[in-house]
């Protein structure tokens, strides 16, 4: 594969399945039954762009691999390298739409923030400038810091007139507000003008030119955002005030900060009072909810962590020592998979690979607050996952980053609930949608569960919504997308669960259970609602609901598995398979067979398993076994306690 082909990839997520039901006779294993009958599956593959490795996951021989040999300022070197020699072979800066299937190549040195003339069904101003400016940071950071470390002169040459071009740009925002370009090429500026010593005064004379360009522009813009808010009690006096802590204004006001920095220090002042106003507003409202999950939060986080350059200590602490600013380090390492910890759960609009924004934060953050957990964290990711500004702050630091694990069992990710036995991919994970956030990034999804194990989900969530209003949206936002119970055909319409139980019942029995009885609409007709999880060792996964309603005319399920998964049905058991791992599940409510196994409208790969009744039980029992053999389940007293693999549940 050339490197257009690997800067260009789209997400071409693919499963044809061949579905069956054989019999098995005797107590032969199950994965001795694979053997006989194969995956039953044909798998395509995966792409992304930027510049990024073509793989899609962590590779078996990366996860086998010590983390401490895999992150390293050698491999940090090494992946910068190849970064810059992709992009000077660019004749054309490649940029993947990938969320509207379109991709574009913009004539090098790129000189407007382009708007193209490109049709995007039912959006007629989509945000192109986001993700071209996205891929123009990757492009001057990657070249920029090879000119640095390695005293390459081709890439100094080539970055050098990106930022000269960027000076002269016409306008720096696709909107009214300031938006994610201005903050982008913000940053853009700032790092070229502060971060490198190559830079000579001819051309930083050129960028502060730029820088104060930018200033005039964005300032109004970013003034009529925030020029009514002195305080956070400002913020809370508002009717809707979680819609002025929404990330978009506030990166493209941080953009502004960081030019002004470099040109205009009259208004450093008064963009770092808003800044900081809205920033300490979005911590303060964490204890009521407000989250836009781990890859929004950590788009801002980023921002942050550079905006702290230009900060005082004294202007910095009120923030590192707020008690909820350890939020965002926990949704990053706590939403991780077992054994790929950028595989977070794609629970509401997370894009894993595509918005890696948060461990930039947290390389960032680091020299600021030095801390076990986020050094251990740092140090077990991929480099080539890394986005080439998190490349750059962790050059300085990776070598000397001494962590250590934290305790694994349950914890609190802020809008979903973790079981987990093992960080590594031995270990079995389960995360639970558990949110009341305001913010739109999040669906109403509560209950929903992700079961986790050697780099994969292998029980998942569609995640990203499509914003343009076709099959995929509807599939995205509709009762398939999600595995909660659907109860008489409607979905979940409030974010409104009520946390019951997060413990630890025994050794390696770790216990969640949800009220999700108010976020369903009162046509659903259900007085009690509550989904229980159990996680057992790293083999059993057990979920319970107790529905209680007047009247039940139908209950569907809908479990999602990985994109590229293989399925099975044998003996009312349905089968999730992969190269690294199989997952077996079954329910005693339902009779499951091939034809439940089914292929959405919509979907970007992932097979469902649906299945419906007129007449459910009290308690829905739904069971997720990892082992290569197990014996049969029992439900006991009248249904309310299930034995299985040697071990009891009951509500």
């Amino acid at each position: 594969m050339n490197n257009e082909q690997k800067d260009g990839l789209l997400h071409l997520l693919h499963a044809s399945s061949v579905i069956g039901c054989l019999s098995m006779s005797g107590k032969r294993s199950r994965r001795d039954f694979l053997k006989t009958t194969g995956s039953g599956a044909a798998i395509a593959t995966l792409g992304v762009g930027s510049g990024c490795s073509s793989d899609s996951e962590f590779s078996p021989e990366d996860l086998d691999q010590p983390h401490s040999q895999r992150m390293s300022r050698k491999t940090v070197e090494s992946e910068i390298r190849r970064r810059a020699d992709f992009y000077l072979s660019q004749r054309y800066m490649v940029v993947d739409y990938y969320r509207i299937r379109r991709k574009l190549a913009y004539p090098l040195p790129v000189r407007s923030v382009s708007v193209p003339e490109v049709s995007v069904p039912s959006i007629d101003d989509y945000p192109w400038t986001v993700w071209m400016t996205w891929e123009l940071e990757e492009r001057v950071n990657s070249l920029g810091w090879a000119a640095e470390w390695f005293g390459d002169e081709g890439a100094q040459e080539a970055v050098a007139a990106d930022p000269v071009e960027l000076a002269r740009w016409p306008e720096y925002r696709q909107y009214e507000r300031p938006d994610l370009s201005a903050g982008h090429v913000g940053r853009i500026l700032w790092t070229a003008c502060t971060k490198w010593s190559w830079v000579d005064a001819e051309l930083r004379n050129r960028l502060v030119a730029g820088c104060r360009r930018h200033l005039e522009e964005v300032f109004p813009a970013s003034e009529h955002e925030y020029g009514q808010i002195s305080s956070v009690a400002d913020i809370r006096a508002l009717e809707e005030p979680h819609r002025k802590l929404h990330n978009i204004p506030l990166i493209g006001t941080i953009g502004a900060a960081l030019v002004a920095s470099c040109s205009e220090q009259s208004a450093v002042s008064t963009l770092n009072h808003w800044i900081q106003t809205i920033f300490e507003a979005n911590l303060d409202f964490r204890e009521g909810g407000f989250t836009e999950g781990v890859a929004y939060d950590g788009y801002v986080l980023d921002f942050i962590a550079d905006w702290f350059s230009i900060l005082s200590e004294e202007q910095r602490l009120p923030i590192l020592k707020h008690r909820f600013f350890t939020n965002f380090l926990e949704e990053s390492y706590m939403l991780s998979g077992p054994g790929a910890p950028a595989m977070v759960a794609e629970l509401g609009d997370v894009e894993p690979k595509e918005m890696p924004f948060h461990i930039s934060a947290q390389a960032k953050i680091y020299p600021f607050q030095p801390d076990p957990v986020r050094a251990w964290h740092l140090k077990r990711w991929r480099a080539d996952w890394i986005r080439s500004g998190g490349l750059g702050a962790l050059h300085t630091i990776v070598d000397e980053l001494d962590g250590e694990a934290p305790v694994d069992g349950v914890s609190n990710a802020h809008y979903a609930v973790v079981l987990r036995n093992g960080w590594d991919q031995d270990g079995l994970s389960t995360v639970v949608s558990c949110n009341n956030s305001p913010m739109g990034h999040l669906q109403k999804d509560n209950g929903t569960i992700l079961v986790g194990k050697a780099g994969r989900w292998l029980i998942t969530d569609p995640g990203y919504q499509q914003y343009m209003e076709d099959l995929e949206r509807e599939f995205t936002l509709g009762p398939t997308a999600h595995n909660y119970p659907v109860i008489n055909g409607l979905t979940q319409s409030q974010k409104s669960p009520r946390l019951l139980a997060l413990e630890t019942i025994s050794k390696g029995v770790h216990k969640a259970a949800i009220d999700l009885t108010s976020c369903y609409p009162e046509e659903a007709k259900a007085s009690a609602v509550i989904r229980t999880v159990w996680l057992s060792g790293n083999e059993l996964v057990t979920v319970a609901d107790q529905i209680d309603a007047s009247t039940i005319d139908s209950l569907q399920y809908h479990w999602q598995g990985h994109p590229e998964a293989s399925w099975w049905c044998q003996d009312g058991w349905a089968l999730i398979h992969t190269d690294r791992a199989d997952l077996w599940m079954t329910s005693p409510q339902f009779t499951i067979a091939g034809s439940d196994i089914k292929r959405f409208p919509g979907s970007r790969g992932q097979l469902t398993l649906s299945v419906e009744t007129a007449s459910p039980a009290n308690v829905v029992w739904w069971f997720f076994v990892l082992a290569e053999t197990f014996e049969s389940f029992h439900l006991m007293d009248g249904g309310k306690s299930v034995e299985i693999l040697g071990q009891t549940f009951g509500i």
